[in-house]
């Protein structure tokens, strides 16, 4: 459908890809679309928004935040919805990703960095321990 569509320049579907390829490729992207029917969670899309790529995914995935933050689409599982979004996704000016990539980044970092993770864990543990008085 690609090559029929003659969207071979624009369009990659690469395969499996190692560590480097996957940065390289995600670096170069001005969208990354992920439909799914279910997901529970989703590395790939937040490897995506890291690199500062706006995403678009389905409510089969948790992925709300995406609306939240305004750093892509969270849409549901419906073909004509996902149409109407890569439309409006494509046709939306670089200046208007690279800010909703910028938000990503950021929500990345603010929720989801080794250091954000590892501190909620510690306060979970935290109340688990003084639930059984510790």
């Amino acid at each position: 459908m690609i090559k029929n569509l003659k969207l071979t320049d624009q369009v990659i579907l690469p395969g499996e890809v190692d560590d480097s390829q996957k940065w390289s490729l995600l670096d170069e992207c001005e969208l990354f679309v992920a439909p799914s029917r279910t997901e529970n969670f989703g590395m790939a899309i937040a490897e995506a928004l890291q690199s500062g790529t706006p995403v678009i995914t389905t409510k089969g995935t948790p992925w709300s935040e995406l609306e939240e933050h305004h750093c892509g689409w969270w849409i549901g599982l419906d073909n004509d919805e996902l149409e109407s979004t890569l439309k409006l996704a494509t046709e939306a000016d670089a200046e208007v990703l690279g800010k909703m990539g910028a938000r990503g980044r950021q929500l990345i970092k603010e929720k989801y960095s080794w250091g954000q993770v590892a501190a909620r864990t510690i306060e979970l543990y935290g109340e688990v321990i003084s639930g059984f008085g510790g």
